[in-house]
This record gives C-alpha cells, sequence and structure tokens, in this order.
C-alpha cells in the first residue's frame, strides 16, 4: 500500500522537492521530505529513505530550521545504522551532529543512538558514558520510559565491564518497567 502511495508521490516529484512543489515554501517542504523518508524507509528502501532525509537536513540547514536539522540527523543516523556495522562510523557522525542541534528531549535520543553505535563496534566505554549522558537527560525530563531504556542500555553495556553495575541497572529497569 505505501509503495503505490510513494509511486503517486514520486509522479509530483522525482528527484529534487523545492523546484518540483511549485507553490510550496522550500521551509514548508520539511514535513513532506520527512514524511516521504519514512515511508521508504517503512517500505525497506534505505536508499530512498537516505536521499529524503538528506534533502530534509540540506533545506533545513539553507533555512535556519534547526528542528528540522536534528531530525534529519536522527533519521539519517538511524538508517545508517540499522544498515549494518560497516554504516556505524558514518552513521555516528550524523548522530554527533543531531546531539549538537538538539533539544533536551533529542539529547537523550542522540545519546542512546551514540551509546549503541559505539556499542555496535565494541567500544563500550565510549557507549557506557552516552548510555549514562541519555540517562541524565532521561531523568532530567522526569521520564520513566526514557530511563528504563537508558539503564537497559546501560545494563547491556555494563555486564562487560562491571557485573555489580550492570545488576543495578537491570533492577532498576525491572523496577520502572513495574510503573510503567
Amino acid at each position: 500500500r505505501s509503495k503505490e502511495f510513494l509511486q503517486r508521490i514520486a509522479e509530483v516529484d522525482s528527484n529534487h522537492y523545492p523546484e518540483r512543489l511549485g507553490l510550496l515554501v522550500v521551509a514548508n517542504a520539511a514535513p513532506l521530505m520527512f514524511n516521504r523518508g519514512v515511508l521508504h524507509d517503512n517500505a525497506g528502501e534505505a536508499g530512498q529513505a537516505l536521499r529524503c532525509y538528506k534533502d530534509l537536513l540540506r533545506t533545513s540547514l539553507e533555512t535556519g530550521d534547526v528542528v528540522s536539522e536534528a531530525l534529519a540527523c536522527n533519521c539519517i543516523g538511524v538508517t545508517l545504522q540499522m544498515q549494518g556495522v560497516h554504516k556505524v562510523e558514518e552513521a555516528l557522525k550524523y548522530h554527533l551532529h543531531h546531539l549538537a542541534a538538539a533539544d533536551v528531549p533529542g539529547k537523550f535520543i542522540a545519546h542512546s543512538n551514540i551509546g549503541l553505535a559505539y556499542q555496535a563496534l565494541g567500544e563500550m566505554e565510549e557507549a557506557a558514558t552516552n548510555h549514562q549522558q541519555a540517562l541524565r537527560y532521561a531523568i532530567r525530563m522526569s521520564s520513566l520510559a526514557g530511563e528504563s531504556l537508558a539503564c537497559g542500555h546501560l545494563g547491556m553495556v555494563s555486564r562487560q565491564v562491571d557485573l555489580s553495575a550492570a545488576k543495578a541497572c537491570t533492577e532498576r529497569q525491572l523496577q520502572l518497567a513495574r510503573t510503567l
């Protein structure tokens, strides 16, 4: 079903959003670029999704739209990271850019993704540091779900370095999960 929708969108715009959207102002094209990228991602078309997200990033940088910039970097980083360990280094660059542009909830997400990237690369100390930062942001936001997620990530990384810390994180995650 989403493939049919993508084909209809492709009829309106084959490659470049701003020139092909007519009266639509460039800044207002951001939601379309994002939505189109998500549709491609959901259809398993990572290359097409990345093109959409990179168009969103380019447009957001041109217009000074920091929210869309952070969103685009997150989407690019996640899409690259989902392609496998051979893309994690490139994904990490986008996650770090997301971190620099993000608000507090975005910083939680960015630190979580950076931690997962370092974990995939086998750099457990860097992974733990970023999961700890994610935990701090979750607590700052009073997000029990975020705290639970960060504790889970921290527990996975810590089990390879410090078993008692891993146990404490896992117990806290379980406690939080019971309250959610």
